[in-house]
């Protein structure tokens, strides 16, 4: 599978072909293991986003705990607004960082495990993979 103009594309165009040329120049299944490789960096690097999102939810809790809200709005209606808003997006934020990033992390251990499918086009690894790297 070459999907062309896509991340899995193996060409010299592909930044992220030639990073995995660069870091694997001796590799004997060029096309399996460049397959593996963008598996292991896409579950990477959602753990790295989930993390992200997990420390700003985190965040926004400690900013609605401090009441600096109220310090900031006074103790107007806008601010309970702002004070509802803040803990709900933290809470969620916070809540699918945990649960996304313990899956992500369970699959970047385990991403040999996935197979490849080189007959079924639509692959759903495969789409997520492109979509996660479109520009």
């Amino acid at each position: 599978m070459n999907i062309i103009g896509t991340a899995l594309e193996r060409s010299q165009n592909n930044q992220y072909y030639c990073d995995f040329q660069k870091s694997n120049p001796s590799s004997n299944d060029n096309e399996y293991d460049f397959k593996c490789w963008m598996l292991k960096k896409y579950f990477k690097q959602n753990v790295f986003v989930e993390i992200t999102k997990l420390i700003i939810g985190i965040i926004l809790l400690v900013f609605v705990a401090s009441s600096s809200i109220y310090k900031i709005f006074g103790t107007s209606g806008a601010s309970t607004i702002v004070v509802v808003t803040c803990l709900v997006i933290g809470i969620v934020l916070a809540g699918t960082g945990i649960m996304f990033s313990i899956s992500n992390y369970r699959c970047l251990k385990n991403y040999k495990d996935f197979l490849w499918d080189d007959e079924e086009e639509e692959n759903e690894i495969v789409s997520k993979i492109i979509k996660f790297y479109r520009k």
